[in-house]
């Protein structure tokens, strides 16, 4: 291979599909209306043409209008899941449930206008940061939590502690 960019064969897998548009697997399957041509009944077989790909993601594009004749408008309802949306004194909030992360705040307006703002591709860009979050805990150097980290992860010690050894060490660990 030459040149900068990677080689994208014409036809792809659906790892290497969703690689090509930029999206994480599960995102891709949930939301790319391409079907693949089959050349097996299994999955295995399946395969993305790199130009319908192309299409596609061209007339996401909100900087370009696209002409009807061209390519078909696909609009695509993609559930945000694990979203805590309320309502108090007249503002709507909106946060990730997982780790209780503001993603909206103070947004004031009527539900559908919400809902056009949770549909906006910044709030998706958002939701997506929060969904794929490292949530490990990590520790300053020098803190006991770091020496814990150390000890479990590094010290050749740990391994050869008994499982009932290690449950307590946790138990203390936690309380």
């Amino acid at each position: 291979m030459t040149g900068d960019f990677p080689y994208w064969p014409a036809a792809m897998n659906q790892k290497m599909a969703a690689a090509y548009c930029g999206l994480s697997v599960d995102l891709f399957k949930e939301i790319c209306p391409i079907r693949p041509l089959k050349y097996t009944q299994s999955t295995w077989g399946h395969r993305y043409l790199r130009q319908r790909l192309d299409e596609w993601m061209s007339s996401l594009d909100p900087n370009v209008k696209q002409s009807k004749s061209r390519i078909s408008s696909v609009v695509v309802k993609v559930p945000l899941k694990g979203l805590n949306i309320r309502r108090s004194r007249g503002k709507w909030y909106v946060s990730y449930r997982a780790t209780g992360e503001t993603l909206i705040k103070g947004f004031e307006g009527s539900r559908e206008q919400l809902d056009r703002q949770l549909a906006s591709h910044d709030f998706r860009v958002k939701h997506m940061q929060a969904e794929t979050k490292d949530r490990s805990p990590s520790y300053d150097e020098g803190t006991l939590g770091n020496l814990i980290k150390w000890f479990k992860s590094e010290c050749p010690r740990w391994d050869k502690l008994s499982e009932a050894s290690k449950e307590d060490y946790e138990k203390s660990y936690v309380s």
